[in-house]
């Protein structure tokens, strides 16, 4: 148990050392017009190319969320550290943003890699929770980005579309969670019933 929660610590740790220093070389880029760099960091892909790798090398569903997690929220907090400490003002409104973008974009990778790691490596996915999580922020994703296109399309703004759009993911991958913790519980207690049975 011991070992088990030092991996979990020390992959923490690197993740928040890998995520700190990409979003600085992300940022310096920028202030010191490097392009051959701003053209790899201000792509989409490096940021979701980052999360893969780092959900392929994680132990498990728990620590490919956290450490994915982990790596994006820093690189997002970092980057607006260093453009603060550099010219002395920073987009709060993007440090809210880019920090929720990084916990939904860190939570459906994360779950996505995780569960095709888990068909190729196992053949079969037992626990539910990763399967639940993937299909109800799917569903919350779809449903908020079609309610961003219709008040966008009728000039109705409710809400702010971008924290809405975050918002309902993560309620997605909460409402996963507890539907994976019940059908865990009952694969559980079906799997006793068997075993008491086949006892008789």
């Amino acid at each position: 148990m011991r070992k088990l929660k030092n991996i979990y610590i020390r992959g923490l740790i690197i993740n928040i050392v890998i995520g700190t220093f990409l979003g600085i070389i992300t940022e310096l880029a920028l202030i010191y017009n490097i392009k051959s760099l701003i053209k790899i960091t201000q792509n989409e892909l490096f940021w979701v190319l980052d999360v893969i790798i780092i959900s392929i090398f994680s132990r498990n569903y728990v620590s490919t969320e956290v450490n994915s997690v982990t790596n994006l929220t820093c690189m997002t907090i970092s980057y607006y550290v260093v453009r603060l400490i550099k010219s002395g003002y920073t987009n709060i409104g993007g440090i809210y943003w880019f920090g929720l973008q990084s916990i939904c974009v860190g939570l459906y990778i994360g779950t996505l890699v995780y569960l095709i790691k888990e068909k190729i490596l196992k053949k079969k996915i037992t626990n539910y929770i990763p399967k639940m999580n993937m299909i109800f922020m799917t569903i919350f994703l779809i449903v908020s980005i079609a309610l961003e296109a219709i008040t966008l399309y009728m000039n109705i703004f409710l809400f702010q579309p971008v924290y809405f759009v975050g918002a309902l993911s993560i309620i997605g991958f909460i409402c996963g969670t507890i539907v994976g913790c019940f059908k865990n519980n009952r694969k559980k207690i079906k799997e006793k019933v068997n075993i008491t049975e086949n006892n008789l």
